[in-house]
């Protein structure tokens, strides 16, 4: 699955990327973060989602909140959506490593049973 990144590719929302974190239930987790990104910039921006990759003003060029009278913008555009997505590790999830004098280990923190079964279903699919 990708190698020793994620490599599962996603399309919604206009982004199309490559995950950084393994397993099949990251789709589900990204499209969800997706969204409500997304929906978010829609609602706090009044505009469309921007898709250049053009980065957020400086926060030294940005008004602070009491000149906004607490109205809260930001910029965030699906370029910068998509580098998080692909930049995403998390550290013990579906985790390989090499261990000297053992190998390559797979090392996860499957705590409650849904991260158990999607546990199993990430070794089942090796």
């Amino acid at each position: 699955e990708g190698g020793e990144r994620g490599g599962r590719r996603i399309a919604v929302g206009g982004i199309e990327c490559a995950l950084g974190l393994r397993g099949e239930f990251q789709l589900v987790n990204a499209g969800l973060a997706v969204t409500t990104l997304q929906t978010l910039q829609r609602r706090w921006s009044n505009a469309p989602v921007k898709t250049s990759s053009e980065p957020p003003r400086p926060a030294s060029e940005q008004r602070g909140l009491e000149e906004e009278h607490a109205e809260f913008t930001w910029e965030l555009s699906n370029a910068h959506i998509a580098e998080g997505l692909q930049r995403a590790v998390w550290p013990g999830r579906l985790e390989w490593v090499h261990l000297e004098g053992v190998g390559r280990v797979l090392l996860d923190g499957a705590h409650n049973p849904e991260a158990a079964a999607a546990l199993r279903a990430y070794v089942d699919s090796l």
